[in-house]
């Protein structure tokens, strides 16, 4: 008895062994990956000065879901703050605490386009693989439109990961914003107006592909709780097939659809994409018109 006891107390003793290795390996990964720096070239953004630019900047703040991270005044609100983590979305603004008051065009054009931050690490929880499809015209208004917002006081600190969380990003489970980007993707620079082609655009820079899925057929919502279900199929084979454009434009603009179903505004960012003008709705439309129709899973 007492030797079979000595051999599970081996076998346990090596057991634990493995697994402290594990976490050690785990550990020196994620730190790895957090403390990893990037450099990007962002020459071709220019960012300008004139009120017309600075007015189409506010525009893309408002159509971009920029304050559902960042609160409306863009003073930053608290992402997360729970078990291992605590995660500011920062304070935009030139106030204290506020990244205004040091970032060049250069820091702004990195983290929006790239999601790497002044000190070259990446990001955590910064749709950059979002915004890094915005066009060289629009990244350089929006910067523009940064710049000269309000100053709020408002202080965070720096994000905190305690060392559990490092395990997770050294096991793949939390990506940094960089991470996330097509960094090898060209930029798109297609002209405004309504159509399909544009339409895409918007798609990708406002985000629809991240919580709908590449081919827009639905898919699991970011961070949603398990048993959730997926967003809505946005092709011609879901709810949209029997939409006309009028019918996807008074959802987006009211937040209710023709089967009088009101879209829930923390999972469907409607009352941002509201501010989205006419003719910016009428190319979304043209182009869900034109995808591919795939049945949902």
């Amino acid at each position: 008895m007492k030797k079979a006891l000595k051999w599970v107390g081996i076998i346990l003793g090596g057991l634990v062994g493995l697994v402290l290795i594990a976490a050690m390996v785990l550990y020196a990964i994620g730190s790895s990956k957090l403390n990893r720096t990037y450099s990007y070239s962002v020459e071709g953004v220019t960012v300008p000065t004139d009120a017309e630019s600075i007015a189409h900047g506010e525009h893309i703040v408002q159509t971009r879901f920029c304050a559902d991270c960042h609160g409306e005044d863009l003073s930053g609100t608290l992402l997360v703050d729970e078990g291992p983590l605590y995660v500011p979305a920062p304070n935009l603004t030139a106030g204290a605490g506020g990244v205004g008051a040091t970032f060049t065009d250069k820091d702004w054009a990195m983290a929006l386009r790239y999601g790497v931050g002044p000190d070259g690490r990446g990001l955590a929880i910064m749709p950059s693989e979002v915004f890094t499809h915005l066009s060289d015209e629009d990244l350089g208004a929006l910067i523009a439109y940064l710049k000269q917002i309000e100053p709020v006081d408002n202080e965070f600190g720096e994000r905190k990961l305690d060392p559990s969380a490092v395990l997770f990003v050294g096991a793949g489970m939390f990506q940094t914003a960089p991470e996330l980007i097509d960094h090898e993707a060209a930029h798109s620079n297609v002209a405004a107006g309504p159509t399909a082609e544009y339409g895409a655009y918007l798609a990708q820079s406002a985000g629809c592909t991240l919580c709908h899925g590449e081919n827009l057929a639905g898919a699991a919502l970011p961070g949603a709780d398990p048993g959730t279900p997926p967003s809505p199929n946005l092709t011609p084979a879901g709810d949209l097939g029997s939409w006309s454009e009028a019918d996807f434009v008074t959802a987006i603009r009211t937040g209710v659809t023709p089967e009088g179903t009101g879209l829930n505004p923390d999972e469907m960012l409607w009352k941002t994409f509201a501010n989205f003008s006419d003719d910016e709705l009428a190319a979304l439309w043209a182009y869900l018109q034109s995808v591919p129709a795939v049945a949902s899973e």
